[in-house]
């Protein structure tokens, strides 16, 4: 079992509870919701939040003495600002070719069923990275993002992989704006399934590097791998989107009850019903689905400037809270979402659960 992994209630059981019906299992979940939602309004629990912050804050060797202090200070706003937050949307006008040209250099000229869209932050992961891209057994488009300043790797890329299509963004959103950038982009095209990968180095984490290594094995560790995600989605109609073994994760959580505001934000704006967060997302926004899943978000109009400032936070971010509306998308269109722990194991030796720290 991977590490952090909380082994689900079998609720469906009825060898031990036999008076465990219907009505009790909603009377369970009701009141965790409940205690949750206690926790997350005091104050105690606030001081915690930031102080946790505050560690990942003081781990990052990138940042200098007096970023740190201004990345704490605002941290600390953060974990006592209870505010709604504001999302002004930017419904995008131009023509599909002319999103394509701005954010490429390029149309795009489909070449199979599978669109990868990786954010690669850490240009020297590439290597790395190409390694995994090479399991994918059939034709697929690459779009990368990789942040502005990272420009001279777009040679690299483009001489590795000719046809794909590179989109420099600014260092704004993490994974997640340069990721519906493209969606919005390529909203258009008749894709059939998406894979969703970033570069992680988890500076802060003793073993970021295993944790990488794991999600990207979980998703494409090997060619059998591809092909049993690929042939699961073929042979399940009701399969839409699938994670890492490990970080399928169920709303019900302390952390989504922490982004509550802007899980309900986004639920409001997109129209689509979070009924009472009973909802599993993909932890850590990496995963196959079926396009189809996440075209609503794709055509939203959240752009790069509704994100905030990067200060290093874990939580309380819009990035965090479309990391569950991811679920709530897949589950609104009646698809269910599953992980890779049924599949072939690709690396027995290496199994980490999604990491909050």
């Amino acid at each position: 079992m991977p590490e952090n992994k909380i082994p689900s209630a079998n609720f469906d059981s009825e060898t031990d509870y036999p008076g465990f019906n219907d009505e009790s299992k909603a009377r369970a979940i009701n009141q965790a919701q409940f205690q949750l939602k206690e926790i997350v309004a005091a104050k105690p629990w606030r001081l915690i939040f930031f102080f946790r912050n505050l560690r990942i804050i003081f781990r990052n060797r990138n940042l200098g003495f007096f970023k740190i202090i201004s990345q704490s200070v605002e941290t600390f706003k953060d974990a006592f600002n209870t505010a709604t937050p504001v999302l002004r949307l930017h419904p995008d006008t131009r023509s599909e070719r002319d999103r394509q040209l701005a954010l490429f250099g390029k149309g795009v000229q489909q070449n199979g069923r599978i669109a990868l869209i990786l954010h690669l932050f850490y240009p020297d992961l590439w290597d790395e990275t190409r390694g995994y891209l090479q399991s994918i057994p059939e034709p697929f488009d690459l779009f990368i993002s990789i942040p502005a300043e990272s420009n001279q790797i777009r040679q690299e890329l483009s001489n590795d992989y000719p046809d794909s299509y590179i989109y420099s963004c600014p260092n704004h959103g993490r994974d997640i704006a340069p990721f519906l950038e493209i969606l919005n982009a390529i909203q258009g095209c008749n894709y059939e399934f998406i894979c969703k990968i970033h570069t992680k180095k988890s500076l802060h984490l003793k073993d970021g590097d295993q944790w990488r290594n794991w999600l990207f094995a979980e998703l494409l560790g090997d060619q059998k791998r591809v092909l049993e995600i690929l042939h699961s989605f073929e042979s399940d109609d009701s399969l839409g989107l699938i994670t890492p073994e490990g970080y399928l994760y169920s709303a019900i959580d302390i952390n989504s009850f922490i982004n509550q505001r802007w899980i309900q934000k986004l639920s409001e704006m997109l129209a689509v019903d979070l009924h009472d967060f009973r909802f599993d997302y993909p932890a850590g926004s990496m995963f196959w689905c079926r396009a189809r899943t996440i075209q609503k978000l794709a055509a939203a109009g959240i752009r790069t400037e509704n994100f905030e400032p990067e200060r290093c936070q874990l939580n309380h971010t819009l990035a965090h809270g479309i990391e569950r509306i991811f679920g709530v998308l897949v589950m609104e269109q009646g698809y269910r979402l599953a992980d890779t722990s049924g599949f072939t194991p690709i690396n027995p030796g290496v199994s980490h659960g999604y990491s909050f720290y």
